[in-house]
Formats: structure tokens, sequence, C-alpha cells
């Protein structure tokens, strides 16, 4: 969320950070689209999914856009993404968003998996309501586009990495989360800052502190996205056949 709201105007405040205007729009009907919980067959495991890019939103709140492309980019069915790209992103989500017009910035979590959608980069999206089904989720679906307030100590890693979630609330941010660490109870958040960001643009969280960031009006959304085709060789192309395989007429 844009810092902190007006509720006669519902009008966000300004946030500290002009990178955070990550807005909070939810819809009841989410809760029919779940991921998956822990179970039997599902239980927890540690798992970080490569995502190879290391976009930048620079100065401007377009965290939602430029997180959506991140996870676009980021394994299974990786696709390239660019600025460009979390820039269309970004513009499409303030189109079809809650809020009048676009004389504002930032935008939700929820508009850019819509737009993401409409271009075809996903096929749907679900969502986790609970940091153990976040961690199943990471483990075994894919990364998760996560909404949360971003707090002070969250602006830059400490010396191991991490990221400490304490201090006042700079805005709302949406970031890629790649990574669960399941023995050390941690989950690791790749921004869109830039790779000189923290470690190689990336840092780790703990799992008691994005618990506490969730509860305060967070979320985490997955998405399924389409297979990649792979292109079938042309007969032009097939200059060295077997042996004894039959020739082309």
């Amino acid at each position: 969320m844009r810092g902190v709201t007006d509720e006669q105007t519902n009008t966000p405040s300004p946030p500290l950070d002009p990178r955070l205007d990550r807005r909070v729009e939810f819809d009841e009907r989410s809760r029919a689209f779940a991921v998956k919980p822990p179970s039997p067959t599902r239980t927890l495991r540690s798992y970080t999914w490569t995502v190879g890019v290391w976009l930048d939103q620079g100065q401007q709140g377009a965290c939602a856009g430029y997180s959506r492309a991140h996870h676009i980019a980021a394994r299974p069915a990786p696709r390239p993404m660019t600025d460009a790209d979390a820039k269309a992103l970004y513009r499409r989500a303030r189109q079809i968003d809650d809020w009048p017009g676009e004389s504002y910035e930032g935008t939700s979590v929820l508009a850019a998996a819509k737009a993401a959608q409409e271009r075809g980069l996903i096929n749907g999206y679900s969502w986790s309501f609970g940091i153990e089904q976040l961690a199943a989720g990471i483990g075994y679906d894919g990364c998760a586009v996560i909404g949360i307030d971003w707090l002070e100590k969250m602006e830059n890693a400490d010396d191991r990495g991490y990221i400490h979630a304490t201090g006042q609330t700079m805005g709302g941010h949406a970031i890629l989360c790649n990574a669960v660490d399941v023995r050390a109870r941690t989950f690791t958040l790749w921004n869109s800052w830039g790779p000189s960001w923290a470690v190689g643009g990336a840092a780790r969280i703990s799992w008691s502190d994005l618990e506490m960031l969730l509860h305060r009006q967070g979320e985490a959304c997955f998405a399924k996205k389409p297979a990649l085709r792979r292109r079938r060789p042309t007969a032009a192309a097939d200059t060295n056949p077997a042996p004894g395989a039959p020739s082309r007429p």
C-alpha cells in the first residue's frame, strides 16, 4: 500500500520512498483459488527458482509490473523480459485496476496479474493464505509475486544479505519471492532495484518477518505460465541425416 490511507477519500498518501507504490486491491473471490497447502505428499522442501535477469524500475512506482516481469522471466518456463516489457505491464495494470484515471503512481499485484494474463504471459493465478502454504508453493510450483509493507530496515540488506522488517513504513512493495530455505526458515526476495541492491539484487528475509508482513494486508500471488513451444527443425536444416536413414525426396 502507499503509506497511510485517508479513510474518507480512500486515497493513499505518497510513500516515503517513491519506488514503493504497491496499492492494496483484494477480491474475496480469490479465496476460491488457493495454492495447494503442505500435505504428506507435498512436504515442505527448500528450493530456488532461477530468475536470470535484473530489471530496474528506477525511481518510478512500477514495482507491480516489474515483479510480474521477473516472475515471467524466471523458471519454470522462463521467457525473456525487458524493462520495456515490465513498464508495459505496469501501464496496462493502471488502466484496469480499481482506481479511476491514471493520474497517480502505483498499482496492485492483482491488476498486474490481470495484465499479464490478458497478454497471454500467464494462464491464470492463485493465492497463498498462510506462510506454510507460501513455502509449499515456492517449493513445488514456482515463484510468487508478493505485495507487502516495506519497512525502513528493509531498504538495505545487512552484511549477511538479510533484510529486517523493522522501522517505519516506507510504502508498499511488490517483489518476487523465488526461493525458500526450510531448514534456515528464510525466503529470498528478488528485487526490481537492479543487481547492485543487497546481494546480486536479492536478499533473504526470515520466515517470521515475512509472516508478520503478510498479516499486514500482505498477499502472495502464484501464476501458471504457458509452456514454451520448441521450434521444429525444417527439412532444409536436416543436412546430416543419421547413417542408414532414408534421404528426403
